[in-house]
């Protein structure tokens, strides 16, 4: 077993255990012990412990690099037909870096092509979209090719 990590006076053994403290500490505050995780799509293991922990996986990041048509519009709210999001420096982890569109809401009828097409007018090297799994849009966004990055899930852990 791994050793324990001292968190806030608190040994946690794994990451199930940090989030099941995690958790218990915002009941204990009089908060909500709802919690929303990330993890990238191929993280099969902590996907698992996730799972186990009854947290249900609500949403996934579909992501499709664009090459840049023009140079870099200044970061911000932006919209396009049928979608509007934010406009974003990419993260650090992400290399060559850049700007992200980032699709906040995405009509059902909208034409997903022109989320990428604008990312690419205004300079941006990736769109992301959001989708709940298993969804039209996620079908839509598959057939397109685009890429599940991260996986997000909601709940409030308990013991299996």
């Amino acid at each position: 077993m791994d050793p324990p990590v001292p968190l806030g006076g608190v040994n946690v053994r794994s990451p199930a255990a940090l989030l099941l403290t995690g958790a218990e500490q915002r009941r204990l505050m009089g908060r909500q012990s709802v919690l929303r995780v990330v993890a990238t799509h191929a993280d099969h293991p902590k996907a698992s412990m996730l799972a186990s922990l009854s947290l249900q996986l609500v949403e996934q990041w579909w992501v499709r690099e664009v090459r840049p048509a023009a140079d870099a519009a200044a970061p911000g709210r932006v919209s396009g037909p049928g979608f509007s999001g934010l406009l974003v420096p990419a993260p650090p982890v992400y290399d060559p870096g850049g700007l992200v569109l980032m699709a906040e809401r995405v009509d059902d009828d909208a034409d997903i092509s022109a989320v990428g097409d604008h990312a690419a007018a205004l300079g941006a090297v990736l769109a992301i979209v959001p989708a709940a799994p298993g969804t039209i849009r996620a079908r839509e966004l598959q057939r397109l090719g685009w890429t599940v990055a991260p996986d997000w899930y909601l709940g409030s852990p308990v013991l299996p």
